[in-house]
C-alpha cells in the first residue's frame, strides 16, 4: 500500500485513539466532578437563596405584625392619654369649684364677723356715748347746782 505524503493510518489511528482516551479520561477525570461540584454548589445557592427568602418573607410579616402592635399600642395609649385628661380637667373642675365655694363661704364668714364685730363697736359706741351723756348731765347738774347756790348766795350779799 502506498500512500501519498507517507501518511501512515496507523499512526492516525493509534493517536486517535490516544486522543479518544484523553478525552475520556478529563471527562472522567475533570469534567464531570466539575460539573457535579458546580451543580452541587448552584443546588446549595438555590436552597440558600430560598431559605433567604423564606426568612426574609417571615422577617417582613414580623415587622408588619410590630408595626400593627406599634400602632395599637399608640391607639390604646393616646385613648388612655385622653381619658386621663378629662379625669384630670374633670378633678380640676371639681377643686376649683370646691375651692370658689370655700372661698365664697369664708368671704361670707368673714364679712359676717366684719358686720357682728361692726354692731359690737356700734353698740359699744351707744353705750360710751350714753355713758358721756348722762356724765355731761351729771356735770350740767352738779354744775347748776353749784351755779344755783353761786346765784342764791350772790343773792343773799347783795
Amino acid at each position: 500500500m502506498n500512500i501519498p505524503l507517507n501518511i501512515d493510518w496507523q499512526q492516525i489511528l493509534l493517536h486517535l485513539f490516544n486522543l479518544i482516551i484523553l478525552i475520556v479520561g478529563l471527562y472522567l477525570l475533570l469534567y464531570k466532578p466539575v460539573r457535579d461540584f458546580m451543580e452541587k454548589r448552584a443546588a446549595e445557592y438555590a436552597k440558600m437563596d430560598t431559605e433567604t427568602r423564606g426568612k426574609l418573607a417571615e422577617a417582613e410579616t414580623l415587622e408588619a405584625e410590630r408595626r400593627e402592635q406599634i400602632s395599637s399600642l399608640q391607639k390604646e395609649l393616646d385613648e388612655r392619654r385622653q381619658s386621663e385628661m378629662k379625669r384630670i380637667s374633670a378633678e380640676a373642675a371639681a377643686k376649683s369649684k370646691e375651692a370658689e365655694d370655700t372661698a365664697s363661704r369664708i368671704i361670707s364668714e368673714a364679712q359676717e364677723t366684719a358686720e357682728r364685730e361692726r354692731q359690737r363697736i356700734l353698740d359699744g359706741a351707744q353705750d360710751e356715748i350714753a355713758q358721756l351723756v348722762v356724765d355731761a348731765t351729771d356735770r350740767m347738774l352738779s354744775t347748776s347746782d353749784a351755779f344755783d347756790e353761786f346765784l342764791d348766795a350772790a343773792e343773799r350779799s347783795a
